[in-house]
């Protein structure tokens, strides 16, 4: 049976957002409500405030030799599970769009995800599937089990994304930690490579929004006004959050937050029945049945095909 997680929404008397009742718990979470994702858009805008700097790498180096097991790595399944959510600021000055997503992902390409948002969308939830043929990321497979694949793929991500290292590589493993749930050796591989990455600034008493303390990473753009910052669990190295804030006059604002929930794995996807001692159980309704994953396609004019010729004004009789 799937197990119901609370997700959380914004204290009324702080940014910080409460945590659920069930934190930490590696049950399967189901999609959250549209109207609880408001709640989170009415006070997503103000960033972490950070304090207390200290260099990065002496602190990641004693992070990584001391990591500890999460309860969900002794959780078998072929499947990762990761549930977040995500807000991020809409263009020309709009509001914030909030989303939640639970993806399944295995490391031989097939997937899932259920994904609800605010504003809502014309479906209250969206369910995509994907089989190996058609992954959203190839380079996905791997990275967690390989240092030589990992450092490869953050200085893909380098150059794909012309952020300088330090800020790619904290984009790029807060990417991955929506995707994969990393077992204690892949979580030490990650907090390696980010000790051996220049231009990084550690805060050991950062806290997230959901109140998880934990440790800040953070890398500031050349000119200083654009801030990437990655919080990390100080015990299993866990990504916590994600956030890219820019300085404004009243200070740092939040252009896009991503908040890990839930990292854990499964034997099967929301509408595979599990198997048991007892045979399978009884499939899920219809409506939970997936439907491949959706693409927009836009069509642009023809650059070739000339514009027709007018038809000739007949001359004005005098």
């Amino acid at each position: 049976m799937t197990a119901t997680v609370p997700v959380p929404v914004l204290a009324s008397a702080s940014t910080a957002v409460r945590p659920p009742s069930t934190a930490g718990s590696c049950a399967t979470p189901t999609p959250t409500s549209t109207a609880s994702l408001a709640a989170v858009a009415a006070r997503a805008s103000s960033a972490t405030v950070l304090a207390y700097p200290r260099a990065a790498r002496p602190v990641l180096r004693d992070l990584a030799s001391r990591l500890t097991p999460h309860a969900c790595d002794l959780v078998g399944g072929r499947f990762d599970l990761v549930h977040h959510l995500r807000w991020h600021r809409e263009p020309a000055g709009g509001g914030m769009e909030v989303r939640d997503i639970i993806r399944w992902y295995d490391q031989d390409g097939h997937g899932a995800a259920l994904t609800t948002q605010y504003p809502p969308a014309v479906v209250d939830v969206v369910r995509d599937y994907w089989t190996p043929f058609d992954p959203f990321d190839p380079r996905l497979a791997g990275t967690f089990t390989d240092a030589t694949f990992l450092h490869a793929y953050l200085q893909a991500r380098n150059t794909s994304t012309r952020l300088r290292q330090a800020e790619a590589v904290l984009s790029g493993l807060a990417v991955l930690s929506t995707w994969h749930s990393p077992r204690r050796p892949g979580r030490t591989l990650a907090v390696t490579a980010l000790a051996d990455t220049p231009g990084m600034t550690a805060y050991p008493h950062t806290t997230d929004r959901a109140g998880r303390a934990g440790i800040g990473i953070a890398a500031t753009t050349a000119d200083g006004l654009h801030r990437h910052l990655l919080i990390l669990d100080a015990a299993t190295g866990d990504v916590l959050a994600y956030e890219q804030a820019t300085l404004t006059p009243s200070g740092w604002q939040v252009d896009d937050y991503l908040l890990p929930l839930t990292h854990t794995h499964t034997t099967h996807r929301w509408w595979q029945p599990p198997t048991t001692d007892d045979g399978p159980a009884s499939p899920s309704p219809a409506q939970w049945m997936p439907r491949p994953r959706s693409r927009s396609i836009g069509h642009t004019d023809q650059p070739c095909t000339p514009a027709p010729n007018p038809t000739p004004e007949k001359a004005s009789p005098r």
